[in-house]
């Protein structure tokens, strides 16, 4: 059995895991979700090794047929990424 800390962990990481592909993999709406601040979520994924090649991964395995996961590379804020606008303006 696992201790609460590793469970407690555990189930961080994978909520974090769901907010980044529900948002698509950006970091700012999946903050938004998550109801932090964009740099909080950058310091929890850094602390909790959670790395954007592992998000691709899960949303490879997840079998979500006809949508595409793009990624915002870091440091690129201020880049549009088409897919989640059309969401947010229900285009």
């Amino acid at each position: 059995m696992k201790t609460l800390y590793e469970a407690t962990a555990e189930f961080r990481k994978q909520y974090i895991l769901n907010a980044l592909m529900e948002a698509r993999g950006n970091q700012c709406r999946a903050a938004e979700i998550l109801g932090v601040h964009r740099n909080l979520l950058g310091r929890v994924l850094k602390e909790n090794d959670i790395t954007m090649r592992e998000v691709r991964d899960k949303w490879r395995r997840s079998g979500r047929v006809g949508s595409v996961l793009r990624i915002v590379p870091r440091g690129h804020a201020g880049t549009v990424n088409p897919g989640i606008r059309r969401e947010r303006n229900g285009n």
